[in-house]
């Protein structure tokens, strides 16, 4: 890993900073610090927040006014934005997020008796919020935080005006542009970071209630038909364009010989596409997977290699067609998968490289 000084040298070398080179004071804690000061900050706010509530509960009928909830819910983001202001240690970051995720619960609670059971105008008016959050909040715990339930509460809103399954064939292609794009405009760095963690994080969120069933269950209670205006295959051909599009994109990067070369990419990856049609999930981790590759990024790996075991897990014993079935198609798949492994490095890796000598 690059140090302070080469680090700087090189963002010079690129022309993204000037002048003298700032004096650089590192504190960085152990992990297990870290984790034991976020865990008292959680604590703390717990038992403040119980106190607070109990007070409120018992001197005034808060709840019993939508005015007073949002106020009190405003009051109290405002004051997690100055103590996230005022210091940056573990402990006052997530103290901070802590009193936000409380005045956010005010709002949450003010909206549902505002929007007179309308579900798509709550779950818009909460995205809204946390989309602002992401852009006010001094904090990137917090950003990361306001971003994934603000793109989980865009998804619910296509859901409730009947599109559930085009939610997240969208959000992977944003994801993929957030992932190859994050240093492509240091200014906004941090927020494009930001709302990259948090789509991940909802995608994964959201691909696991569509594979459970969970979202439908949630539009069955509110009378909701899913397939009124979409099929659950229309958000897997979303999913097909957003990695089609990331293999253009790196392929395009590394400078492939031919264009012929990158089209045996893409009839791949369709291929690819069409072989896993009916494993729902994984066109997601080997997105994550792909993404995190390319960047070296072990957490976003990581995560898409736990996706690739958790939604081929599930659909090993998923009930809808005999385990003997399920057994010939994930051994078909593995076939398939080294067989194109093994065709792309003989027949477009070899002769790119003989190509560039």
């Amino acid at each position: 890993m690059m140090d302070d000084i080469q680090a700087w040298k090189s963002l010079e070398r690129q022309g993204l900073v000037r002048g003298e080179q700032p004096e650089f004071e590192t504190h960085d804690s152990p992990w297990y610090i870290k984790i034991l000061m976020a865990f008292s900050g959680w604590l703390a706010s717990i038992f403040l927040f119980l106190f607070m509530g109990f007070s409120l509960f018992m001197t005034l009928d808060i709840f019993d006014s939508e005015f007073a909830m949002f106020t009190l819910g405003g009051v109290t983001i405002f004051g997690a934005y100055l103590l996230l202001m005022s210091s940056k240690n573990e402990f006052i970051e997530h103290a901070g997020l802590a009193f936000s995720l409380a005045g956010q619960a005010f709002i949450a609670f003010a909206l549902i008796s505002g929007t007179n059971d309308q579900p798509h105008l709550l779950s818009s008016s909460f995205a809204i919020l946390q989309g602002a959050l992401v852009f006010l909040m001094p904090s990137f715990v917090h950003r990361v935080f306001s971003a994934t339930i603000a793109f989980y509460c865009i998804n619910f809103t296509l859901s409730f005006l009947g599109l559930p399954y085009i939610g997240i064939g969208l959000l992977m292609l944003l994801t993929s542009w957030l992932w190859l794009h994050e240093f492509h405009y240091p200014k906004y760095q941090q927020f494009i970071s930001a709302f990259a963690y948090g789509s991940t994080f909802s995608l994964l969120y959201i691909k696991g209630n569509l594979f459970f069933a969970q979202q439908e269950l949630v539009l069955d209670l509110f009378g909701i038909d899913a397939t009124i205006y979409t099929q659950p295959w229309h958000g897997q051909a979303l999913a097909c364009v957003a990695l089609i599009y990331v293999t253009w994109k790196l392929a395009s990067r590394y400078r492939l010989a031919t264009n012929i070369h990158k089209g045996v990419l893409i009839l791949t990856t369709l291929l690819i596409c069409a072989a896993s049609f009916e494993m729902t999930g994984l066109l997601l981790g080997s997105l994550l997977l792909i993404l995190g590759y390319q960047s070296s990024h072990r957490l976003l790996m990581g995560l898409g290699i736990l996706a690739l075991l958790t939604f081929i897990s599930a659909y090993y014993y998923f009930l809808d067609i005999t385990l003997l079935e399920k057994s010939q198609t994930l051994i078909l798949f593995g076939l398939l998968l080294l067989i194109i492994r093994w065709s792309l490095k003989k027949w477009v890796f070899i002769k790119t490289e003989a190509h560039h000598e």
